[in-house]
C-alpha cells in the first residue's frame, strides 16, 4: 500500500541526507590536507556516487521502484518520491552533479553504470520531465560549448567530433536543433575572437590575420555583417588593410588600378 511505501522511503531519508552531504563537500572548497584524498572539486572520490546508489539500491529493495505496464510498454516507476522532504534546489543539484560526475568517469564501465541509473534517481527524487530536461540543457550546453571552444581554435569539425556531438545529443536526449544552435553559435565565437585578438590594444593588423579571418568565416559559414554585426568602421579598417597591401606588393598599380 501507499503507506508501506510511505514508511520504507522514509527510512531512506537518512541515505538521501548523506547523499546532500556529499553534495555539499564536493561543492566545498578543499581543506587544507585533504588534497591526497579528494578531487579537485574538495570531496573524497567518488562519495556522492556511492551514496546515490545506496539511496536507488534502498528504493528497489524496498519496492518503491518497480516496472508497470502502461499504454503496452514497460515502463520503471516510483511509487512515491521524497519530494517535499529536501528542498527543491538540492535535490536538482544532487541529479546535476551525479550526472557530471558520469561525464568526468574516466572507466567506461562504471560510466555506464551511472548513466544506467540517471532515470532511477529522477524518479526517486521526484524529478519532473520538465525538470530533468531542463537540467539536460543546462549541462548538455555547457560540455557542448567547451568542447567546441578547443576543436575550433584547432580546425574544423570533423567525422570524429560529430560523433561525439551525436553521443552527447543522445545520451541527454538534446533536440538536433538545439546541438545545430550551439555549433553555429560556437563558430560566431571563435571568429569574433579573432576579431577581437585583431582589434585589442598591441594586437597584430596586417592583410594576412585579415585573410585568416575572413578564410575562417567562409569556412564556418559565418557572415561578419549578418551573423556578427561587424561594425561598419571595423569592416573599413579590414578593407583598408587589404587594400594597402595590395598596394605595398604592387598587386594594385596606377595602371591596373581601374581594372
Amino acid at each position: 500500500t501507499t503507506e508501506i511505501y510511505t514508511l520504507s522511503l522514509h527510512d531512506a531519508l537518512p541515505i538521501c541526507g548523506k547523499c546532500l552531504e556529499a553534495l555539499e563537500a564536493k561543492l566545498s572548497p578543499p581543506k587544507a590536507g585533504d588534497e591526497k584524498n579528494s578531487d579537485k572539486l574538495g570531496m573524497k572520490a567518488d562519495s556522492l556516487t556511492n551514496e546515490v546508489y545506496a539511496l536507488i539500491a534502498f528504493a528497489e529493495n524496498a519496492k518503491v521502484l518497480f516496472n508497470r505496464d502502461v499504454d503496452g510498454k514497460g515502463a520503471l516507476i516510483a511509487s512515491v518520491t521524497l519530494r517535499g522532504e529536501f528542498q527543491d534546489k538540492g535535490i536538482m543539484t544532487m541529479y546535476k552533479e551525479f550526472l557530471t560526475d558520469a561525464f568526468n568517469g574516466k572507466y567506461a564501465n562504471s560510466t555506464q553504470k551511472m548513466f544506467d541509473n540517471l532515470q532511477k534517481l529522477s524518479l526517486v527524487l521526484g524529478l519532473v520531465p520538465e525538470e530533468v530536461a531542463s537540467i539536460h540543457d543546462e549541462l548538455g550546453s555547457q560540455i557542448i560549448r567547451r568542447f567546441l571552444g578547443r576543436t575550433l581554435q584547432s580546425g574544423s569539425i570533423g567525422e570524429q567530433e560529430h560523433e561525439f556531438l551525436d553521443e552527447i545529443k543522445r545520451t541527454l536526449d538534446l533536440p538536433q536543433s538545439k546541438v545545430d544552435k550551439l555549433v553555429k553559435e560556437q563558430k560566431g565565437q571563435c571568429v569574433s575572437n579573432l576579431i577581437e585578438t585583431m582589434f585589442s590594444p598591441g594586437g597584430s593588423f596586417k592583410a594576412e590575420d585579415v585573410q585568416k579571418v575572413r578564410d575562417t568565416a567562409a569556412e564556418f559559414r559565418v557572415n561578419l555583417i549578418d551573423d556578427l554585426e561587424l561594425p561598419t568602421f571595423r569592416l573599413e579598417k579590414m578593407f583598408l588593410a587589404e587594400l594597402e597591401d595590395l598596394v605595398d606588393t604592387a598587386q594594385i598599380t596606377p595602371e591596373n588600378s581601374d581594372a
